[in-house]
């Protein structure tokens, strides 16, 4: 460790070479870094370094610190350059995506010019490795937004501290990172468990890994006293750290949390070697790694818009298009660090006087903001289209029975006899547990929702951002609920005959399969019955590379129905609610997920009839014998006339005065409802 005021420092280009490099392995794909993720992690714990040892620096030479100053450099060093980078996008992202996306996109924009990308992103997805169906090209803004909000309040807090501490402001601003990297660790670790919203994107969960840089800063007079050697070896452990948490972390990990640690603490470690003779800086010295390090910024800003347009045009690349994205990613960040981002930043007339920097930048940010809420006002919303679904295909799942009898030839020579039909069976009781996601959900948040559930007794536990093996997501009713994984081995199966599930909405589509054989081998644990109810395949959600032909979820329901079929999902007969809906997108909401009122009676009625058939009752409705459930809804029925039912948009749910009046019941969930 030097004087951390020295403008490069060869341990330090090399560790944000190895974090930009980590990220965008992770984000090409690549499986034997599943975990390159935690290169953002470094970068978190370069930056507190780097910042508070300027901030000490110049407390220590002038006694005081210009906050006008040090926000002047931050916005010329990040300012331009994310910029740039974001309107980009926004244009091109604008041209190329689904409507939906584009409005999405748009959003995060803004987020991303007003320095909180993170926030915004933390509203709409709610988990970086919850690998949504559509991840927006500046996700990665999310840590910008991080380190923005660190860079507001940080410098104020070192003000504060330095002039009430006076002489001793080093030890107490020492004790203050303390206290404050404890706590934030408690939130990181507490957001992390199963049930608690995905502390990813906020602040408060990774400050502590930035003050953990700032610590060292602090303490870099003793820690250059350490003997060489040891420092050498700390920094070969901490690189191996690293190391080791990119190769075996990876989506499942429980992160940041307590695993944030090790790539934090080996970062650390390898800036408490420094330079030493023996250390890992022989390797982080190495030239291509010096030079990636010096453009890790642009770098890292241009990588993902790339990979993720690439892979929405024309699908995931095969290594030869992972090598050029990642030369095209090089060749634009060196024209842009060329071109905007030195001459801006080390500008004589932006330099000389602090003001001038905060008031261009500010000027800049609030024309972008502007125009970006201009761009949103006309971006069309999702509620003013139509849901619309992927073609159908041939019927690769059977909505009664998995293992339906073979056919049998009629011979015309046997005479035909006539016989009078026998009386229906007395309807049997069956007991369901209904499990699902938003897509059940509706049914209880429409007020007369569950209208056409008849002819069986249930207990509906269904939420919204519900998923099937990773961690669950903050709903509309402010709950994390449990995952489906781990909700059906809870189930009382005694108190049941049949359990039917509608849970996939948002599971990640690289990893479905993995999910859906661990709630199959959940299922068949339990010795019941099941009903899968499949996804609409709504093309709001395209599959990547598919250019707008193909729904996600419809790999979703073709690996359901493999599964199914190779007995591995326990003894589970498909409902096809994509087939049965199909003619109907005014039942759903424009994302063709989520249904109307409309299309929650069709769903109720489905799902009737579905168990009927199932156990062998006559059919709830009419009581006819057998009861057969049709393939499609041919759109005879009115649902609203036929069962009494007003039309309505009003959930059930909402925690605003105002709207939970207008329901007679007030339904939102409760910890204490299952």
């Amino acid at each position: 460790m030097r004087d951390s005021g020295h403008p490069k420092l060869a341990e330090i280009e090399g560790l944000r070479a190895v974090a930009v490099i980590l990220v965008i392995l992770y984000h090409l794909g690549v499986s034997t870094v599943s975990g390159g993720y935690v290169g953002v992690d470094v970068f978190f714990v370069v930056s507190g370094f780097l910042i508070t040892a300027l901030l000490a620096r110049e407390v220590e030479q002038d006694g005081r610190i210009s906050l006008t100053g040090f926000w002047a450099r931050r916005i010329r060093r990040i300012v331009p350059m994310a910029t740039l980078v974001a309107i980009i996008t926004v244009v091109v992202g604008v041209a190329v995506f689904e409507r939906n996306q584009a409005r999405q996109l748009v959003q995060v924009g803004l987020g991303a010019v007003g320095f909180c990308a993170n926030l915004v992103l933390d509203s709409l997805t709610g988990d970086y490795l919850a690998g949504v169906v559509n991840p927006s090209p500046l996700q990665h803004y999310w840590s910008l937004g991080v380190e923005e909000q660190f860079y507001l309040v940080w410098p104020l807090a070192v003000v504060v501290i330095v002039r009430l501490a006076r002489r001793a402001w080093r030890p107490a601003l020492f004790a203050f990172a303390t206290m404050a990297i404890v706590g934030s660790l408690w939130a990181s670790v507490h957001h992390a468990q199963p049930g608690e919203h995905s502390g990813y994107f906020l602040p408060h969960t990774r400050a502590w890994e930035i003050l953990v840089g700032a610590l060292l800063a602090l303490v870099a007079s003793a820690i250059v006293r350490l003997p060489s050697a040891i420092r050498g070896l700390l920094g070969w452990i901490g690189l191996g750290a690293i190391f080791v948490s990119a190769v075996r972390f990876d989506a499942e990990t429980a992160f940041p949390g307590t695993a944030a640690l090790l790539p934090v603490l080996g970062t650390a470690a390898i800036i408490v070697a420094g330079n030493v003779s023996g250390g890992p800086v022989m390797l982080l010295r190495w030239r291509p790694l010096q030079y990636i390090g010096g453009v890790s910024f642009a770098l890292y800003l241009w990588h993902w818009p790339l990979i993720v347009i690439t892979e929405h045009l024309y699908g995931k690349p095969d290594w030869v298009g992972r090598v050029g994205l990642v030369v095209v990613a090089l060749m634009f960040a060196e024209l842009c660090r060329l071109v905007v981002e030195n001459p801006l930043r080390w500008n004589p007339w932006l330099s000389l006087r602090p003001s001038r920097s905060i008031v261009a930048g500010l000027a800049a940010v609030a024309l972008f903001l502007g125009a970006g809420a201009v761009v949103l006002r006309f971006t069309p919303s999702e509620s003013s289209d139509m849901a619309s679904f992927a073609p159908l295909e041939p019927s690769v799942t059977s909505t009664l029975d998995p293992n339906p009898a073979p056919e049998t030839t009629v011979v015309d020579s046997i005479p035909v006899t006539t016989t009078v039909p026998a009386p229906p069976p007395e309807p049997k009781r069956v007991r369901a547990y209904l499990l699902g996601d938003s897509t059940m959900a509706v049914m209880r948040w429409f007020e007369q929702g569950q209208t056409t559930l008849r002819g069986f007794e249930y207990v509906m536990d269904a939420e919204g951002c519900r998923r099937l093996y990773y961690q669950s997501c903050e709903s509309r009713e402010l709950r994390v609920p449990d995952e489906a994984v781990n909700v059906i081995p809870t189930i009382d199966v005694s108190q049941y005959d049949v359990l039917v599930v509608m849970v996939g909405y948002h599971s990640r589509p690289a990893s479905v399969e993995k999910e859906l054989v661990e709630v199959g081998n959940a299922l068949a644990a339990t010795g019941l019955p099941v009903i899968f109810v499949n996804f609409k395949e709504s093309m709001t959600f395209p599959e990547s590379g598919s250019q707008g032909t193909r729904s996600v979820y419809t790999g979703f329901n073709e690996t359901l129905a493999r599964l199914v079929t190779e007995g591995r999902m326990g003894d589970t007969q498909i409902a096809d609610w994509n087939r049965f809906s199909y003619q109907h997108p005014e039942w759903f909401r424009p994302d063709g997920i989520h249904s109307t009122i409309v299309g929650a009676l069709g769903l109720g009625w489905f799902l009737s009839m579905t168990i009927a058939a199932k156990f062998d009752n006559p059919c709830p409705f009419d009581g006819s014998y057998p009861c057969v459930v049709p393939e499609m809804d041919d759109g005879t029925m009115d649902y609203l006339t036929q069962f009494g039912v007003e039309y309505t948009d009003i959930h059930c749910y909402q925690d605003r005065e105002e709207r939970r009046q207008n329901c007679r019941v007030d339904r939102r969930i409760t910890a204490t409802d299952l």
